[in-house]
């Protein structure tokens, strides 16, 4: 499995995780005690980008349920 990352963090104490898993790019939000995901798409082929995230969590442990579930599938 081929994963990296860049992480980016804001003045308003909010990260930005971008995680390449083997060619599928995946944005991880962390802000206002919230964990957003986002599957931005194949790095050929890479879709409209959105700071929004695609599914919010409001606690750890549904959103490491969903973190094992995407990088298990890729």
């Amino acid at each position: 499995m081929d994963i990296h990352y860049e992480i980016d963090s804001f003045d308003s104490g909010a990260y930005m995780i971008d995680v390449r898993v083997n060619k599928q790019l995946f944005c991880l939000q962390l802000y206002d005690g919230k964990f957003g995901i986002s599957q931005v798409g194949d790095k050929d082929e890479m879709t409209d980008f959105s700071t929004i995230p695609d599914k919010i969590f409001t606690n750890w442990k549904d959103y490491k349920a969903e973190l094992i579930k995407v990088v298990e599938n890729e």
